[in-house]
């Protein structure tokens, strides 16, 4: 399966969905869709931006959120537990989010129509209830052997490789939706190596993820009021 990066960007005001195209003389251009590829079937448009013309976005606006409680390296579980929750408030790459914040690399499975895996992304999960989520979603990889990690103000805080995690995405989506069924947008955050912890006021948090790109936020110098 070629491997495709989906995006959802603003430009000019609009909230819009593309995929990014292949570079050409040191271009790389984001080829517009016309709709939500996770959710709809989605085409062309015709329209080619730059990247320097539009604002990333989360990639999605996740449905609700399904939470592997393991950690990499651990012993794994006949039945990994894990907790169904609501539709977390999204950050989007490069922003600002308000303290108390914290990091926790993760890949994150979206899932697509049919309970099929659409992709995955790089995830973290600021708070309890805010996740970043981004650059994009990733089609056509295999997360069976990933690295992953994270680094605050250029330290590096977590490394790893999805290798290590306890139960496989595959078998982790098997017992998922043995009891809990999946809908497009749907999410599934799948654990998060050692090294995990709180950010303070002033601190810049990036999550990385091997073929995947990067995701960093920086966390506000002030409580917001």
């Amino acid at each position: 399966m070629t491997r495709r990066r989906y995006v959802r960007f603003e430009h000019l005001g609009r909230v819009r969905f593309g995929r990014v195209a292949p570079t050409v003389d040191d271009v790389t251009p984001v080829e517009v869709l016309s709709a939500d590829p996770i959710r709809t079937d989605a085409t062309p448009t015709g329209e080619l931006l730059e990247m320097e013309e539009i604002r990333f976005l989360a990639p999605l606006l996740p449905g609700r959120v399904v939470t592997v409680h393991s950690a990499y390296a651990d012993v794994p579980a006949e039945s990994p537990r894990f907790t169904l929750g609501p539709p977390p408030a999204s950050v989007d790459p490069q922003t600002t989010v308000p303290p108390p914040a914290r990091y926790a690399a993760e890949l994150a499975v979206v899932i697509g129509r049919d309970s099929h895996v659409f992709g995955y992304t790089c995830a973290n999960a600021l708070t309890t209830d805010s996740l970043a989520l981004g650059p994009w979603i990733v089609t056509g990889i295999d997360p069976a052997s990933l690295g992953i990690g994270s680094m605050v103000n250029g330290v590096r805080r977590q490394q790893s490789t999805t290798g290590l995690m306890p139960t496989p995405v595959p078998s982790l989506l098997t017992h998922i939706t043995a009891t809990t069924p999946l809908s497009p947008g749907d999410i599934v955050l799948t654990g998060t190596p050692a090294g995990s912890g709180d950010l303070t006021p002033g601190d810049w948090v990036t999550v990385f993820i091997e073929h995947m790109g990067t995701l960093g936020n920086k966390v506000s110098p002030t409580r917001s009021r």
